[in-house]
């Protein structure tokens, strides 16, 4: 079993995370190191986009504005995104530049806008 420090740091280290900016890098280790492994590992099995009931086809049913935002270097997410805007009938996709998968740290002040905007 990995220890908490061996797990942020593997987590940290996937090809999702590759070119954030160092203090995003830290600030999320350090957020990682205040879980404990077994919340960690129920997040992942009870949380993990593989363990969500797909709802692909009730997105039509969604009326209300939507806002979908991802980091212009998370190729994976993004691609989903413009699947999921091209179902809602009230959506925009907004992408943030020169970001990756968690551009609400990478640049907070983009993101915030993007959503006063919606």
């Amino acid at each position: 079993m990995l220890t908490i420090e061996e797990f942020a740091r593997e987590w940290g280290a996937r090809p999702l995370f590759g070119g954030q900016p160092e203090r995003v890098a830290a600030g999320a280790y350090a957020d990682r190191l205040r879980n404990t492994p077994a919340g960690l590992a129920k997040a992942l099995i009870g949380f993990g986009t593989g363990v969500m009931e797909p709802l692909w086809d009730r997105l039509p049913q969604l009326t209300i504005p939507v806002t979908l935002i991802t980091g212009e270097r998370d190729e994976k997410f993004r691609a989903l995104a413009e699947q999921m805007r091209a179902r809602l009938p009230n959506a925009r996709h907004v992408v943030i530049p020169d970001t990756g998968h968690a551009a609400q740290l990478e640049a907070p002040h983009a993101v915030a806008e993007a959503i006063e905007a919606g």
